[in-house]
């Protein structure tokens, strides 16, 4: 939705454009009108704008002034200028203060609307580009960071969906996908474990990853990932080396053990460069073989569990791990970290369907049950926390459901643990929505409420957002969805039935009428009236007399 505010000393030329605009403009519009400079800074003041229709010469306050005053209120806002000149001698001042463009007083409505409209085309471009399509260096600059990120989603924890794995990797411009295999490598910085400053941090996690393109840069493609107190990794793909080894004779074994050292070598030389650099001492375990990108996370739980035994000494080392099988075990910050994610976001749908697919992992077996016990309780705290947070009223089912939350299962039958959980979180979610439903009917028929009682007054959405307390953006979206029109089509509706009803009074002129109705310029009154009836006010309320005429002439008499 678009807010045009309009300012003329002139209320005639106010009154006409906004008229125009109500009338042609297609989207949805709310417009503001300001009879003064003092009157638009107002209603600057009040609430966001995105296009100021001004006047240039004005008593107190010039156009150019007050374009002058937009910028500094609501910078991303365009001013389209009005003159009654078609010389125009301040385009320096004009392009400073995101002056749009100009209309003479002299063109026809079709030039203005358009003029508008081009403006709004201009607004969205740039809304857009801000939005999503920024300067490609800024989305190149921050890819190294997202990266990391999302290798280290995959390190964590183990993919659900291969296809939505390969779609982000397109979408992080990485040329791999599930398949593909590489070597991974954990690392141990020991100077980061009692390290607080997190610039500094940074500043050597930046020096370190600089090394390490230098000494392991031509092995492949490197993605480092930080992951968090004294530890980080990297992923290395594409290593160079002889393609095709046959699988007999143990050319893949050779192949992996000469890859081995090479990489083995280049970490020596880099664990070399860091401690001469001063930037870190370090120590590496290297997974003995490559591994799929969509099996990361048990190549990395086996580094980890034989890094946790190595570093007990704190000594520097590279060493070539094993590819030994680590009890699977699962993480409940990280369970918690990603559903409390979809929370936040309102993805209810996600959150089941993470439920499903854990209760999927109990039902065949693929925990044991303690990850059970700390899946399905992590889960239970965070759902139980949501409801205190959100404080959704208690129906009876979430009541009863409640309960037995806590209960252990019943020889040790997880599954139907996790079907209550998830019915559970159905009935939060469910309630969740019928509140929010039931606030926006509520908000809707107060806004109706008051339109009605103050139909006599010129109503604005921005009158309606003070009164609501809700931006006019999202009063706009749920009074749509509730009620299937516009704000603005419900009040020009409801003053026109007023305008009916009072016209129907042989004894009120023209000017009363407008007047009751909110409408402080006739002109104006004039458009809106013609505007649902096609006839002037004047012929209208005539034809409503002669009407009313007729049909009490041939009413029956009641003796």
């Amino acid at each position: 939705m678009y807010r045009i505010l309009i300012v003329d000393n002139e209320p005639y030329v106010v009154d006409w454009i906004a008229a125009l605009l109500e009338a042609q403009i297609d989207r949805e519009i709310d417009v503001c009108r300001a009879y003064t400079a003092a009157e638009a800074l107002e209603w600057l003041t009040r609430s966001r704008t995105d296009i100021v229709i001004s006047d240039i010469c004005m008593p107190r306050m010039s156009g150019l002034e007050l374009a002058g005053q937009v910028k500094v209120r609501w910078p991303y806002a365009r001013v389209i200028l009005i003159t009654a000149y078609a010389q125009f001698d301040y385009a320096v001042t004009a392009i400073q203060n995101n002056v749009a463009g100009y209309i003479l007083k002299t063109q026809g409505d079709d030039v203005i609307v358009s003029e508008v409209e081009r403006v709004m085309a201009m607004i969205d471009a740039e809304l857009n580009q801000r939005s999503f399509g920024g300067p490609a260096a800024d989305i190149q600059s921050a890819l190294p960071e997202l990266r990391s990120q999302f290798m280290r989603m995959l390190l964590e924890q183990e993919p659900e969906d291969t296809d939505k794995v390969n779609a982000q990797l397109e979408s992080l411009k990485i040329s791999m996908d599930a398949d593909t295999p590489v070597r991974i490598l954990l690392g141990a910085v020991w100077e980061w474990e009692s390290l607080e400053d997190l610039v500094v941090r940074r500043q050597l996690a930046a020096k370190m990853i600089g090394q390490m393109n230098a000494c392991l840069g031509d092995c492949g493609s490197l993605y480092p990932v930080d992951l968090g107190g004294s530890r980080m990794a990297c992923l290395i793909g594409s290593l160079p080396g002889p393609a095709n080894v046959p699988a007999s004779d143990g050319g893949q074994a050779i192949k992996g053990a000469q890859e081995s050292a090479l990489l083995q070598g280049r970490l020596e030389t880099l664990q070399d460069a860091c401690a001469a650099g001063g930037v870190c001492h370090i120590s590496f375990i290297l997974y003995p073989q490559p591994v799929f990108l969509r099996d990361l996370h048990e190549a990395y739980r086996s580094l980890e569990a034989q890094m946790n035994r190595m570093t007990l000494e704190k000594d520097v080392f590279v060493i070539l791990g094993k590819a030994e099988k680590v009890k699977r075990t699962v993480d409940p910050e990280v369970i918690s970290r990603r559903l409390r994610l979809f929370l936040e976001e309102d993805r209810f749908d996600k959150f089941l369907e993470a439920l499903s697919y854990y209760q999927a992992l109990a039902r065949d077996r693929r925990i044991d049950t303690g990850d059970c016990y700390n899946i399905y309780y992590s889960i239970a705290l965070l759902m139980n926390s949501y409801l205190e947070n959100r404080q959704l009223p208690r129906t009876d089912q979430i009541r009863q459901m409640s309960a037995v939350l806590f209960d252990p299962p019943y020889a040790g039958q997880w599954t139907e643990k996790f079907e209550m959980l998830i019915g559970f979180s159905e009935a939060v979610f469910s309630t969740e929505s019928e509140l929010k439903a039931g606030i926006s009917r509520n908000t809707v028929e107060a806004v109706k409420r008051y339109v009605r009682e103050h139909i006599s007054e010129d109503i604005s959405l921005t009158r309606l957002s003070e009164v609501t307390g809700y931006n006019t953006c999202y009063l706009s979206r749920i009074f749509r969805a509730q009620t299937g029109e516009t704000l603005t089509e419900y009040i020009g509706k409801k003053k026109m039935d007023r305008i009916r009803d009072l016209m129907r009074d042989p004894d009120l002129n023209i000017g009363e009428i407008a007047e009751k109705t909110g409408f402080l310029s006739r002109t104006y009154f004039n458009r809106f009236v013609r505007k649902y009836t096609g006839m002037s006010p004047k012929n209208y309320q005539l034809s409503l007399v002669s009407i009313n005429s007729l049909t009490e002439r041939h009413s029956p008499s009641i003796i």
